[in-house]
């Protein structure tokens, strides 16, 4: 048997309310598309537990929820930082030339006109004007981190996740260049 992939959906922030409401920060496109899932799992300490979700409501770009076992502030607030996950084979799936990040991650990262490998994907994040790649590694073997505009048909021109590669046109030597930052 397979070990069960885990995608994280969200974290749980503070205690809302008296009566076992917590904070949610959704890490999904939408605050509200979280709760879209017919189960989502509590993992704290290395653990994964079913939540059965009582109430729930969009607030302030987040939600709120209360969910069976969780009456009261103090029962709450031990449940703040633990992360809200589903089984990867629970996320529906993409439009064609669109990506989970959490694919995206550990693919190699090619510079097509070299085809040099520029590292792997550390991480994602959303920035001020785009979506970033984030890479480690430099072709001499150093570990460096690359923030490279994740833009389809500008900067990325190809994905293919059967292989884990994303191939870039990047300036090979704005790629491999030392940073002091």
């Amino acid at each position: 048997m397979s070990e069960l992939s885990w995608v994280v959906l969200g974290v749980v922030g503070a205690p809302f309310g008296l009566e076992g409401w917590v904070h949610i920060q959704p890490f999904t496109a939408e605050a509200q598309d979280i709760l879209n899932y017919k189960t989502l799992w509590l993992q704290k300490g290395g653990y994964e537990v079913p939540l059965t979700l009582q109430h729930t409501r969009v607030q302030s770009g987040g939600v709120v929820a209360k969910w069976l076992g969780c009456d009261d502030r103090e029962k709450a607030m031990t449940y703040r930082g633990a992360e809200l996950v589903v089984p990867r084979d629970a996320l529906p799936e993409v439009e064609p030339d669109s990506f989970y990040w959490v694919d995206l991650e550990g693919c190699e990262v090619i510079e097509q006109n070299q085809q040099q490998s520029l590292g792997q994907v550390a991480f994602l994040y959303e920035s001020s004007q785009d979506t970033m790649v984030v890479r480690r590694g430099t072709p001499d073997g150093r570990t460096t981190d690359q923030h490279i505009p994740f833009i389809m048909d500008e900067v990325v021109s190809k994905v293919d996740l059967s292989e884990k590669r994303i191939w870039v046109d990047w300036p090979f030597d704005v790629a491999c260049l030392d940073r002091d930052d």
